[in-house]
């Protein structure tokens, strides 16, 4: 995550933001595109 972003990130510091819920949109959309992940927002 760290080359895709350009900010240093590691394991406990994305579990940190995970835990507390300020993990960004913009984040969340880079995990998921270096999982080869798609994000599908769907109206409940």
């Amino acid at each position: 995550m760290t080359d895709a972003i350009g900010k240093k990130y590691t394991r406990g510091s994305i579990n940190a933001k995970l835990s507390r819920g300020i993990l960004t949109f913009h984040e969340f959309e880079t995990i998921a595109k270096i999982f080869n992940y798609k994000i599908e927002l769907k109206e409940i």
